[in-house]
């Protein structure tokens, strides 16, 4: 079962008001009770059968947010205390191994989110290098080819290249590790123009 699943079951076995009434909360008959997340005299949480509602500090949840919320633990871990408290039956033996599977997943997610992320700021990079080298060649005076000023004329000789690798660049389809292998030569072109 997953921790997802495991959670839902505990939800659906253990009433609200017997887990308030565990962690040292006294309802009213209406289901009314002091918050125990601010300071206050008169009750202002609502005990309803399925959530809780503080219309005191805006606090509101279901049975596991509250056990969590009040010894200040993690969901999964209130719902396994709940579980051992209130004998519920859930078997939480496999959600641990899937709770370690999720961290994971999630680690994984986050260092391709990471990589990811750092080949956008290396395409970047390299974008505003080659729209720098096209700017040079394209605002460059026209006596300049008369001259034959090398990082005119080396520009010049690339500068199709250059666009070409510009809208591969923009493109989704273009792979992160072609526009890698390529960067060197992206930039020792534009540096030699830039020069």
């Amino acid at each position: 079962m997953q921790q997802d699943g495991i959670l839902k079951a505990v939800r659906e076995r253990l009433p609200l008001d017997e887990a308030a009434s565990y962690l040292g909360l006294e309802p009213t008959r209406a289901g009314m009770c002091l918050c125990p997340f601010h300071s206050e005299k008169t009750p202002s949480m609502k005990l309803y059968p399925t959530h809780f509602h503080c219309f005191g500090c805006g606090a509101h949840g279901d049975v596991i947010d509250l056990w969590a919320k009040v010894e200040g633990v993690r969901p999964f871990e209130a719902a396994a205390r709940a579980n051992a408290v209130f004998c519920l039956g859930v078997d939480m033996s496999l959600s641990r191994r899937n709770a370690e599977e999720a961290r994971t997943a999630q680690r994984e997610r986050a260092r391709r989110y990471r990589a990811a992320k750092a080949r956008r700021e290396k395409i970047s990079a390299l974008r505003d290098a080659i729209a720098g080298a096209l700017r040079r060649i394209n605002t460059a005076p026209d006596e300049a080819y008369l001259s034959f000023e090398p990082w005119l004329t080396y520009g010049v000789q690339w500068q199709a290249y250059l666009e070409e690798a510009d809208s591969k660049l923009a493109s989704d389809g273009y792979e992160a590790d072609e526009i890698l292998k390529e960067r060197e030569i992206y930039y020792n072109i534009c540096r030699k123009i830039s020069e």
